[in-house]
């Protein structure tokens, strides 16, 4: 059987494959659809969206044309609508534990619960016009600009999904971690396999081939020779002529 160096090239292409494999086999938790759509309902009953359509509704004409514009010196100001598909939810924790879940950054203070979910379908909503925004795609949505009723549920919400996201990145750290540690333990592919013959699952075909050809003595010197291009032919006369002439 040939022997497989591990190289750090290799090492390092072992390890990703069994990542790939832990997230394809642990994916994220993600938000139910009820979940979704209380959250369509909340932003919808949210004081702030609804005080906006309010006062575009008094001010809009029969024909649907919107009138406001006249009454406001700077109509440039006046909210503007998004479609987001994403939500960038964010709370303050209510308890020890769930600090803990919080990682959000909050200039100095301490971290916020920070959830993004991706909908469904795009909902629109209301925000204040800002010049310096470029992506209309994941909207920012802290759960206190929503109404006392609904923020509760949706933190609730919030502190179950991110507290199972944090067990699987503890497995996942874990499983990191055992795997890296065996793969420096071992120096050939075969090692790591004996160790651990699951492992056999991230070797590429390739290197499994290699690993099981038949190797003989006399191949294996005439692979060196062939590796360094090894011209045995002249080498054994410049050893003969310099043994005839007593070099």
């Amino acid at each position: 059987m040939a022997s497989v160096r591990l190289s750090r090239e290799l090492r390092d292409q072992i390890l990703r494959t069994a990542m790939l494999a832990f997230r394809k086999t642990n994916p994220d938790p993600k938000p139910t659809a009820e979940f979704c759509q209380k959250l369509v309902s909340a932003i919808n009953n949210s004081p702030v969206q609804a005080a906006v359509r309010r006062v575009l509704q008094a001010h809009t004409e029969p024909n649907g044309v919107v009138k406001i514009y006249k009454s406001f010196q700077m109509p440039d100001l006046l909210p503007q609508t998004l479609n987001p598909s994403t939500f960038k939810l964010k709370g303050e924790p209510r308890s020890s534990e769930e600090k803990e879940l919080a990682t959000g950054h909050n200039y100095g203070r301490d971290p916020n619960l920070e959830l993004v979910v991706d909908m469904p379908a795009p909902v629109m909503v209301f925000h204040a016009p800002d010049r310096y925004r470029s992506d209309s795609d994941t909207c920012p949505l802290h759960v206190s600009d929503l109404s006392e009723a609904d923020q509760q549920p949706i933190l609730d919400e919030m502190v179950k999904l991110l507290a199972e996201e944090k067990v699987i990145n503890a497995k996942f750290s874990s499983y990191r971690s055992s795997i890296n540690d065996l793969l420096n333990r071992c120096n050939t592919a075969h090692q790591f396999v004996e160790a651990w013959p699951a492992g056999d699952a991230f070797l590429d075909n390739d290197i499994k081939c290699k690993m099981h050809e038949k190797v003989t003595r006399e191949q294996s010197a005439r692979n060196r020779r062939e590796a360094v291009n090894f011209d045995s032919t002249v080498a054994n006369q410049v050893v003969l002529t310099s043994k005839l002439i007593g070099a």
